[in-house]
């Protein structure tokens, strides 16, 4: 029998698209500049990937989407007149500059326990460790904020206590997220490091959850203001991510 799941993604018109992109918070992407539309692709993977916290279903339908839309937007065309090129080609180049991405998304899963120890292994679920090639020492390669995140933290140990990982709010979604071994002394000089990372993005704030505190969220960082203490928030989302928590995103945004 064929799954319904299946004739979606496989014979997905432009409105099927444009709603999927709605129900992730891009209306009308149909109508956006190719630019402008990846740009949305490429913020929505940060936030929906497996790695993120999202699932692989989320994935799959927003490949889907995207690989509609990008051939119905405005100046769909790649620059080299060619437009065969797949939706992959622009979900690989997000995760070929994203090294902490790229390692988890070529992956097979296998247990967390067993798994490698290490400044760039924050944030790991298991399968292929994470590389931890640094390729420009700036706060724009992710790697490097993880080792200096380590570095300044007075290198804690690699355990759950000191895994933090941090989400950029741009005052209606979760957008850049990552995760770093730190101690909370130095989580508002890690926060800035993140607005710095994900500079495609607005940063209105910048928050942090524990690996050991699933339902906890903390913000640290107002707009480049320090919040001290940091203030506690509650999320009731069904895994690490508090963006599936459509209460808790209103609940901010209010």
């Amino acid at each position: 029998m064929i799954r319904l799941k299946n004739l979606l993604l496989e014979g997905m018109t432009i409105d099927v698209a444009n709603a999927i992109f709605a129900d992730f918070g891009v209306p009308d992407a149909s109508s956006l500049e190719k630019s402008k539309l990846k740009d949305y692709y490429v913020a929505l993977v940060k936030k929906h990937h497996p790695d993120a916290g999202g699932s692989n279903s989320d994935m799959q339908y927003i490949n889907a989407a995207y690989d509609v839309l990008k051939n119905s937007s405005k100046s769909s065309g790649y620059g080299s007149g060619d437009e065969s090129w797949p939706h992959q080609k622009e979900y690989d180049d997000y995760f070929a500059h994203n090294t902490y991405q790229h390692q988890s998304h070529k992956r097979k899963s296998s247990p967390r326990d067993d798994g490698p120890k290490g400044w760039a292994q924050a944030g790991w679920s298991g399968g292929m460790p994470f590389s931890s090639d640094i390729y420009n020492k700036t706060f724009r390669d992710l790697n490097f904020c993880k080792k200096t995140a380590w570095e300044i933290s007075g290198k804690p140990p690699f355990d759950k206590n000191h895994e933090y990982t941090f989400w950029n709010w741009d005052g209606h979604f979760f957008r850049g997220v990552f995760s770093v071994y730190a101690v909370p002394e130095k989580l508002f000089d890690i926060s800035k490091m993140m607005v710095e990372w994900d500079n495609q993005n607005e940063s209105a704030a910048v928050f942090v959850t524990q690996k050991n505190k699933p339902n906890k969220i903390y913000v640290v960082n107002v707009k480049g203001h320090k919040i001290d203490p940091p203030r506690e928030f509650e999320h009731n989302s069904f895994n690490s991510n508090p963006g599936n928590d459509n209460s808790f995103i209103n609940m901010l945004r209010k």
